[in-house]
């Protein structure tokens, strides 16, 4: 997919601003809605986040940005070439730095798809392949944070338990990049010029989105 500046609004979002919001309208309406929803019953975990979060073993340096990745269970798994190639577009944000720290979520399977045992367990399997295949690459890497969900959170809630963990370990984080495991960049984006703009005109630009268009392969 090929990210592309697009229009600017204001989201009700906390402290931390979304600089890059790569999601369809009819998604970013369903995923503020469900943002909204989820945030009483995140909220009313945050205690326990917070207390079982001081068992991490996070850097809290004075990193201003972070990156959140959301991903769920895909007919591809347990392959992670999809996420990887979004993780790895990084490197087109010019500017941005090498430590910048990276949430990866994993949601659980719909209630729904319980129906079908059979297939579940193999949904179940694949994911758990998945997520293996997650830490075996990021273990040793200090600034990649993975977090499993055992229930399905939704996009909403997955976002939200990632931006609690940030707002603990990572204090100075202003901005946020938001992407999906299949939203990848394939052109530099000046990561500091945005910064720049949302610094210049905190009252008009709160976050930016990127169109996109699928890339047959």
């Amino acid at each position: 997919m090929s990210p592309s500046p697009a229009d600017s609004r204001r989201p009700p979002i906390n402290k931390i601003t979304l600089i890059l919001l790569i999601i369809t309208p009819l998604l970013y309406m369903n995923f503020y809605g469900t943002y909204q929803m989820m945030r009483s019953k995140a909220i009313g975990n945050k205690d326990y986040i917070t207390h079982n979060a001081t068992n991490m073993n996070l850097s809290q340096d004075n990193t201003n940005t972070a990156i959140i990745i959301t991903s769920s269970w895909v007919p591809s798994h347990p392959s992670t070439r999809m996420i990887d190639k979004v993780i790895d577009s990084r490197k087109f944000l010019v500017g941005l730095p090498s430590s910048t720290p990276i949430f990866i979520t994993v949601d659980g399977i719909p209630e729904e798809n319980f129906d079908n045992f059979t297939d579940t367990q193999q949904k179940l399997k694949d994911l758990d392949g998945y997520t293996t295949a997650l830490f075996h690459r990021h273990l040793k890497n200090p600034n990649v944070h993975i977090l499993v969900s055992s229930e399905h959170l939704h996009i909403g809630g997955s976002v939200f338990k990632a931006m609690t963990l940030i707002q603990i370990h990572y204090p100075s984080v202003e901005y946020l990049y938001y992407l999906q495991h299949d939203f990848n960049f394939v052109k530099e984006v000046d990561h500091l010029a945005l910064v720049d703009v949302m610094e210049k005109h905190p009252s008009e630009v709160n976050y930016i989105r990127f169109k996109y268009q699928y890339v047959q392969e």
